[in-house]
């Protein structure tokens, strides 16, 4: 079994206060240290905008300033994956909260990957292209139900759009890793709140993810889903997670933009302390990280 030693993590955490940004410094202390998650906030609000949504590259493929509905997604899942169980356990995140899901539910309420102001900007192709991807919409449901209560309006409204997305899933002949990946934190949260949903919805989800999984070949660029996913190769995803660190001490991006802006390059450096924050927390859940 591979695991992260504590030299591998002291040498991590130097080339994170190197390379990394801002934001994802923070998100790594708040998964190793007693650093105040209310820095993680401050962090955060750097990139959300006066519409609450959120953009300025806070994923590091979408240099446009405005706020979209995927930036504000990643937004929430830097909440979720930083710690924060309820927005009442701090007034700055509650106040973040209520713009964010402002904008997504009144502002942008179609959830769509694709935004028109992409095309002013440099950007990864897969939010310049008008696509069907059904993502983040179900992620954006429970991220909401997760990070709110039953007396919060939004949370309610998180409610009411179930039905679309089950909708949406059973007319799905196929997933892919991200819509994949979208449905399971849906369930996995539904089940943590002990909210019901359609047990035949649920059944064909579980027939498509082993569908995508037995299609797919288990490599570097897709390991981290084999583990989201609870996959029979899950082990073995953790090993190649771990093994695939570069040499310098951090992980590295491995898709690409698939268009020719220049700034895909400096996007690279950017995304250095994002997968390997994210790395990490998968690692750390799975426990392949040394204590």
């Amino acid at each position: 079994m591979e695991k992260i030693t504590k030299n591998d993590l002291a040498e991590i955490e130097r080339q994170m206060f190197n390379k990394a940004r801002d934001i994802d410094v923070c998100a790594f202390n708040c998964l190793f240290t007693d650093f105040p998650k209310e820095l993680l906030i401050d962090a955060l609000s750097m990139y959300q905008n006066k519409d609450g949504g959120f953009g300025h590259g806070v994923e590091p493929d979408n240099l446009n300033p405005n706020s979209t509905v995927y930036e504000t997604y990643m937004a929430l899942l830097y909440c979720f994956q930083g710690g924060f169980k309820n927005y009442k356990e701090n007034e700055m995140l509650e106040q973040m909260l209520n713009k964010a899901f402002n904008f997504l539910y009144n502002r942008k309420p179609d959830w769509s990957l694709f935004d028109e102001s992409n095309l002013k900007f440099a950007a990864a192709s897969r939010f310049q292209n008008d696509s069907n991807s059904t993502y983040p919409k179900m992620a954006i449901v429970a991220l909401t139900i997760y990070l709110l209560d039953d007396k919060k309006v939004y949370y309610k409204k998180a409610l009411e759009k179930l039905g679309q997305i089950e909708k949406e899933l059973t007319l799905s002949d196929s997933l892919t890793f991200e819509e994949a990946f979208g449905y399971e934190l849906l369930f996995n949260i539904l089940n943590n709140k002990q909210i019901s949903y359609a047990k035949n919805v649920y059944d064909y989800y579980i027939k498509l993810k082993e569908i995508l999984l037995n299609e797919n070949i288990l490599s570097e660029s897709n390991a981290i889903y084999y583990v989201l996913l609870n996959s029979k190769l899950k082990e073995e995803a953790l090993d190649l997670i771990v093994k695939s660190r570069k040499n310098h001490g951090l992980w590295e991006v491995t898709h690409e933009w698939g268009n020719m802006y220049p700034e895909a390059e400096s996007a690279k450096l950017k995304w250095l302390g994002l997968v390997t924050y994210r790395d990490l927390y998968i690692l750390k859940q799975n426990g392949r990280i040394e204590e």
